[in-house]
Protein backbone atom coordinates (compact mmCIF):
# COMPACT_ATOMS: atom_id res chain seq x y z
CA UNK A 1 0.00 0.00 0.00
CA UNK A 2 1.16 3.43 -0.78
CA UNK A 3 2.40 5.17 2.40
CA UNK A 4 0.58 8.37 1.44
CA UNK A 5 -2.66 6.46 0.99
CA UNK A 6 -2.13 4.72 4.37
CA UNK A 7 -1.64 8.04 6.15
CA UNK A 8 -4.78 9.40 4.53
CA UNK A 9 -6.85 6.44 5.73
CA UNK A 10 -5.49 6.79 9.26
CA UNK A 11 -6.36 10.51 9.28
CA UNK A 12 -9.91 9.77 8.11
CA UNK A 13 -10.31 7.12 10.82
CA UNK A 14 -9.27 9.61 13.54
CA UNK A 15 -11.68 12.20 12.21
CA UNK A 16 -14.49 9.61 12.27
CA UNK A 17 -13.64 8.66 15.86
CA UNK A 18 -13.60 12.36 16.87
CA UNK A 19 -17.00 12.94 15.23
CA UNK A 20 -18.39 9.90 17.00
CA UNK A 21 -17.21 11.17 20.41
CA UNK A 22 -18.76 14.60 19.79
CA UNK A 23 -22.01 12.90 18.84
CA UNK A 24 -21.96 10.89 22.07
CA UNK A 25 -21.39 14.04 24.07
CA UNK A 26 -24.23 15.86 22.36
CA UNK A 27 -26.52 12.82 22.46
CA UNK A 28 -25.69 10.81 25.57
CA UNK A 29 -27.01 7.24 25.67
CA UNK A 30 -30.48 6.68 27.12
CA UNK A 31 -30.09 5.48 30.73
CA UNK A 32 -31.70 2.28 31.92
CA UNK A 33 -35.08 2.37 33.66
CA UNK A 34 -33.58 1.81 37.11
CA UNK A 35 -31.07 4.59 36.50
CA UNK A 36 -33.56 7.22 35.39
CA UNK A 37 -33.80 10.14 37.82
CA UNK A 38 -37.14 10.68 39.52
CA UNK A 39 -38.76 13.92 38.41
CA UNK A 40 -39.39 16.33 41.29
CA UNK A 41 -41.28 19.61 41.22
CA UNK A 42 -39.09 22.44 42.34
CA UNK A 43 -40.80 24.88 44.71
CA UNK A 44 -41.93 28.13 43.24
CA UNK A 45 -40.12 30.93 45.07
CA UNK A 46 -43.05 33.24 44.33
CA UNK A 47 -45.64 30.84 45.69
CA UNK A 48 -47.92 32.44 48.32
CA UNK A 49 -48.57 30.57 51.52
CA UNK A 50 -51.84 30.96 53.45
CA UNK A 51 -51.41 30.69 57.21
CA UNK A 52 -54.31 28.81 58.70
CA UNK A 53 -55.47 30.05 62.10
CA UNK A 54 -57.74 28.24 64.45
CA UNK A 55 -61.06 30.07 64.58
CA UNK A 56 -62.45 30.14 68.09
CA UNK A 57 -66.19 30.45 68.55
CA UNK A 58 -67.36 33.81 69.82
CA UNK A 59 -69.32 33.33 72.98
CA UNK A 60 -72.38 35.46 73.50
CA UNK A 61 -72.18 37.84 76.45
CA UNK A 62 -74.88 36.91 78.96
CA UNK A 63 -76.80 39.32 81.13
CA UNK A 64 -77.25 38.09 84.70
CA UNK A 65 -79.97 40.05 86.46
CA UNK A 66 -80.03 40.42 90.26
CA UNK A 67 -83.00 41.97 92.08
CA UNK A 68 -81.46 43.98 94.90
CA UNK A 69 -82.89 46.05 97.76
CA UNK A 70 -79.79 45.93 100.01
CA UNK A 71 -81.46 43.49 102.40
CA UNK A 72 -79.47 40.53 103.68
CA UNK A 73 -81.49 38.15 101.56
CA UNK A 74 -80.90 40.13 98.36
CA UNK A 75 -77.18 40.43 99.14
CA UNK A 76 -77.11 36.65 99.60
CA UNK A 77 -78.65 36.37 96.12
CA UNK A 78 -75.98 38.67 94.67
CA UNK A 79 -73.18 36.66 96.26
CA UNK A 80 -74.67 33.40 95.00
CA UNK A 81 -74.96 34.77 91.46
CA UNK A 82 -71.33 35.97 91.46
CA UNK A 83 -70.03 32.66 92.82
CA UNK A 84 -72.15 30.32 90.70
CA UNK A 85 -73.38 32.06 87.55
CA UNK A 86 -71.23 34.94 86.39
CA UNK A 87 -68.52 34.01 83.89
CA UNK A 88 -65.74 36.10 82.42
CA UNK A 89 -67.11 38.88 80.25
CA UNK A 90 -70.75 38.62 81.39
CA UNK A 91 -72.87 41.62 82.28
CA UNK A 92 -74.31 41.91 85.79
CA UNK A 93 -77.51 43.97 85.83
CA UNK A 94 -78.62 45.19 89.26
CA UNK A 95 -82.38 45.83 89.39
CA UNK A 96 -83.67 48.10 92.16
CA UNK A 97 -87.34 48.98 92.60
CA UNK A 98 -88.73 51.80 94.72
CA UNK A 99 -92.19 51.34 96.15
CA UNK A 100 -92.15 54.85 97.67
CA UNK A 101 -93.64 57.26 95.12
CA UNK A 102 -92.28 60.33 96.89
CA UNK A 103 -88.72 59.93 95.52
CA UNK A 104 -87.26 61.68 93.54
CA UNK A 105 -88.62 64.40 91.25
CA UNK A 106 -86.71 63.00 88.24
CA UNK A 107 -88.49 59.68 88.60
CA UNK A 108 -91.48 61.17 86.78
CA UNK A 109 -89.35 61.13 83.65
CA UNK A 110 -88.55 57.45 84.06
CA UNK A 111 -91.62 56.11 85.81
CA UNK A 112 -92.57 53.92 82.87
CA UNK A 113 -89.16 53.00 81.47
CA UNK A 114 -86.95 53.10 84.56
CA UNK A 115 -83.80 55.13 85.00
CA UNK A 116 -80.94 55.21 82.50
CA UNK A 117 -78.33 52.50 82.99
CA UNK A 118 -75.97 53.45 85.82
CA UNK A 119 -72.40 52.13 85.33
CA UNK A 120 -70.41 50.91 88.30
CA UNK A 121 -68.20 54.00 88.27
CA UNK A 122 -71.25 56.22 88.89
CA UNK A 123 -72.87 53.78 91.30
CA UNK A 124 -70.23 54.72 93.89
CA UNK A 125 -71.01 58.43 93.82
CA UNK A 126 -72.71 60.07 96.78
CA UNK A 127 -75.14 62.17 94.74
CA UNK A 128 -76.76 58.94 93.53
CA UNK A 129 -79.12 59.09 96.52
CA UNK A 130 -80.47 62.50 95.47
CA UNK A 131 -80.69 61.65 91.78
CA UNK A 132 -82.22 58.18 91.98
CA UNK A 133 -83.18 57.81 95.62
CA UNK A 134 -80.82 54.90 96.32
CA UNK A 135 -77.96 54.60 98.78
CA UNK A 136 -75.11 52.29 97.72
CA UNK A 137 -74.34 49.59 100.30
CA UNK A 138 -70.60 49.16 101.07
CA UNK A 139 -70.87 45.34 101.03
CA UNK A 140 -72.69 45.42 97.68
CA UNK A 141 -70.08 47.77 96.24
CA UNK A 142 -67.30 45.48 97.43
CA UNK A 143 -68.89 42.44 95.72
CA UNK A 144 -69.49 44.36 92.50
CA UNK A 145 -65.94 45.72 92.45
CA UNK A 146 -64.59 42.19 92.94
CA UNK A 147 -66.59 40.61 90.12
CA UNK A 148 -65.72 43.49 87.81
CA UNK A 149 -62.01 43.08 88.50
CA UNK A 150 -61.63 39.31 88.78
CA UNK A 151 -64.12 38.17 86.11
CA UNK A 152 -63.96 41.27 83.89
CA UNK A 153 -67.74 41.56 84.13
CA UNK A 154 -69.49 44.79 83.26
CA UNK A 155 -71.82 46.02 85.99
CA UNK A 156 -74.84 48.28 85.47
CA UNK A 157 -77.77 49.30 87.68
CA UNK A 158 -81.29 50.28 86.65
CA UNK A 159 -83.83 51.81 89.02
CA UNK A 160 -87.61 51.43 88.73
CA UNK A 161 -90.55 52.88 90.64
CA UNK A 162 -93.75 50.98 91.37
CA UNK A 163 -94.82 47.44 92.23
CA UNK A 164 -91.65 45.28 92.54
CA UNK A 165 -93.40 42.25 91.09
CA UNK A 166 -94.32 43.97 87.86
CA UNK A 167 -91.23 46.13 87.55
CA UNK A 168 -88.81 43.21 87.95
CA UNK A 169 -90.60 41.45 85.10
CA UNK A 170 -90.41 44.67 83.06
CA UNK A 171 -86.68 44.90 83.77
CA UNK A 172 -86.14 41.37 82.45
CA UNK A 173 -87.55 42.49 79.10
CA UNK A 174 -85.85 45.90 79.07
CA UNK A 175 -82.40 44.54 79.87
CA UNK A 176 -82.77 41.31 77.88
CA UNK A 177 -81.85 39.33 80.99
CA UNK A 178 -80.79 35.71 80.33
CA UNK A 179 -81.41 34.63 83.92
CA UNK A 180 -82.51 36.35 87.12
CA UNK A 181 -81.43 35.78 90.71
CA UNK A 182 -83.38 37.14 93.67
CA UNK A 183 -83.64 36.57 97.40
CA UNK A 184 -86.56 35.26 99.38
CA UNK A 185 -87.93 37.46 102.16
CA UNK A 186 -89.17 34.39 104.01
CA UNK A 187 -92.72 35.63 104.54
CA UNK A 188 -95.02 33.44 106.57
CA UNK A 189 -98.09 31.86 105.04
CA UNK A 190 -100.47 34.62 106.17
CA UNK A 191 -98.26 37.45 104.89
CA UNK A 192 -97.77 35.68 101.59
CA UNK A 193 -101.54 35.41 101.18
CA UNK A 194 -102.20 39.02 102.21
CA UNK A 195 -99.22 40.78 100.63
CA UNK A 196 -98.30 38.34 97.89
CA UNK A 197 -94.84 36.92 97.35
CA UNK A 198 -92.65 38.90 94.95
CA UNK A 199 -90.50 35.85 94.19
CA UNK A 200 -93.53 33.64 93.48
CA UNK A 201 -94.98 36.23 91.11
CA UNK A 202 -91.69 36.70 89.25
CA UNK A 203 -91.10 32.95 88.94
CA UNK A 204 -94.57 32.55 87.45
CA UNK A 205 -94.44 35.51 85.05
CA UNK A 206 -90.79 36.09 84.11
CA UNK A 207 -89.67 35.35 80.55
CA UNK A 208 -86.33 33.92 81.70
CA UNK A 209 -85.15 31.33 84.25
CA UNK A 210 -85.38 32.60 87.84
CA UNK A 211 -83.34 31.38 90.82
CA UNK A 212 -84.62 32.22 94.29
CA UNK A 213 -81.88 32.12 96.92
CA UNK A 214 -82.92 31.50 100.51
CA UNK A 215 -80.88 32.51 103.52
CA UNK A 216 -79.03 35.62 104.58
CA UNK A 217 -75.77 37.16 103.44
CA UNK A 218 -72.61 36.02 105.22
CA UNK A 219 -69.39 37.87 104.22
Amino acid sequence: MDPQESNSQALCQKENESDQKQTEVCNPPEPKDDQKPVATESPNPKQEFIISREIKPVLKMRTIGVALDNSNTSKAALKWAIDNLVDRGDRVAIIQVHKDKSVPAQKKLWEDTGSPLIPLSEFRELNLSKQYGITPDPEVLDMLDTVSRQKEASVVTKVYWGDPREKICDAIEDLKVDCLVMGSRGLGLIKRVLLGSVSNYVVSNASCPVTVVKGTYKP
